[in-house]
């Protein structure tokens, strides 16, 4: 009687691995397209669910469903989950499978599907900031797409080592991968690969100090994938321009497209890309000498790491510590105290509501502070409200 029942559980739930299977795939398709928030949505509901048939397929041996739904979820646990548990997952499959080891996976010989999975990590890796592990698995799964000979996930690989080279600092080596993705992207006929391919040249240019250039290749990667419907890769591009705008001087410009970014984030649930676009709008305010308004927002910031468990790019990380050194300047320490701590406390929705209030608002005035760290000099400047 048990062995009958183990047989009828282990059938249910190979029908169960096998919806959730296509039903991720389909979601992991939709990600890049007008429907992504309703496509995070879907999965957030289902969640335990997936939970509990990746955890059966590992236990039980069926290490092909969970590779599967483990290359279809890395979007959802770089989203809307904290790293650690995307990481703990893609950690202990790869474990149990041996994926990426130079023997080859134990439980899998689908070299193209060990290539997805090992594609997924890196990105996980990527989004935690984890910089041994996503370089590695990033080599890896490039090596296993190339021996699969499939040239658009050779693609997809080259980006991830673009912008991993973009994580830390180095434009020249983020030119290079992307320019290659670009080439593979533009045979294969993929409009989205090659506009994303093109924004991170343009992030790369603009690293580099070719500003001219930078605007050019990052205003026709955002046209094209806003004409795609891809909202996450239309984020980034507006994100990107807000950063070079900022560079410039345009502080009023940067924080509108600062405040466009945030609105695709906030709409997907991509506290991370959230993060960033506060940053940017704590830079505008200080340079405004809105000091209180920059110490919310960078407390703000701070927590928001935290809570997600990622790391900031070593550009990001950088301009954090910067403008947390100009407020140290230009505040009273006890002002400084306060306007951090209900930055980090204030509710979520209220702060988002109050951070696009005050990017609308802004009125870019080229207010400079701290010439040593970059932004010029300014005495105890003002304590406007978020």
């Amino acid at each position: 009687m048990a062995m009958r029942e183990t047989g009828r559980l282990d059938e249910s739930m190979l029908r169960c691995a096998g919806c959730y299977e296509a039903f991720t795939a389909s979601a992991a398709a939709a990600m890049t397209g007008p429907d992504q928030p309703l496509w995070l949505d879907r999965p957030a509901r289902e969640y335990d669910n997936i939970r509990a048939v990746l955890r059966w397929a590992l236990d039980t041996g069926r290490f092909t469903a969970a590779l599967r739904l483990a290359a279809s979820l890395w979007w959802f646990w770089v989203i809307r989950t904290p790293v650690s548990e995307g990481r703990q997952w893609i950690g202990e499959i790869l474990r149990r499978t041996a994926v990426g080891e130079d023997h080859g996976g134990l439980a899998v010989d689908d070299a193209r599907l060990q290539a997805k999975v090992l594609y997924a990590a890196a990105m996980v890796s990527y989004a935690a900031g984890d910089a041994e592990a996503a370089e590695s698995q990033t080599e890896k799964c490039l090596e296993l797409f190339r021996a699969a000979g499939d040239q658009r996930g050779e693609a997809r690989a080259l980006m991830a080592a673009a912008l991993w080279a973009l994580f830390k600092g180095d434009a020249a080596a983020a030119r290079e991968r992307a320019e290659q993705a670009r080439a593979l992207f533009v045979r294969h006929g993929d409009t989205r690969g090659t506009a994303l391919s093109q924004g991170t040249l343009g992030i790369a240019a603009y690293r580099s100090g070719e500003f001219d250039a930078a605007g050019r290749l990052l205003t026709d990667s955002l046209q094209t994938l806003r004409s795609v419907g891809d909202r996450r890769g239309s984020a980034l591009m507006l994100e990107a321009l807000a950063k070079l705008n900022y560079a410039q001087g345009g502080y009023r410009r940067a924080a509108e497209l600062a405040a466009d970014s945030l609105e695709l984030h906030r709409s997907s649930g991509e506290r991370r890309g959230v993060a960033t676009a506060l940053l940017l709008l704590s830079g505008v305010a200080v340079q405004e000498a809105r000091f209180s308004v920059a110490a919310k927002l960078l407390g703000a910031v701070e927590r928001l790491v935290k809570e997600v468990g990622f790391t900031l790019s070593a550009p990001d990380r950088a301009m954090f510590d910067d403008l947390k050194a100009a407020l140290e300047r230009g505040m009273q320490a006890d002002a400084l105290r306060r306007g951090w701590s209900a930055g980090a406390a204030m509710p979520y929705d209220e702060l988002l509501e109050r951070a696009l209030g005050y990017a609308r608002r802004a009125k870019g005035r080229q207010v400079w502070v701290a010439v040593v760290c970059g932004y010029g000099d300014v005495g105890k400047g003002s304590a406007e409200a978020l």
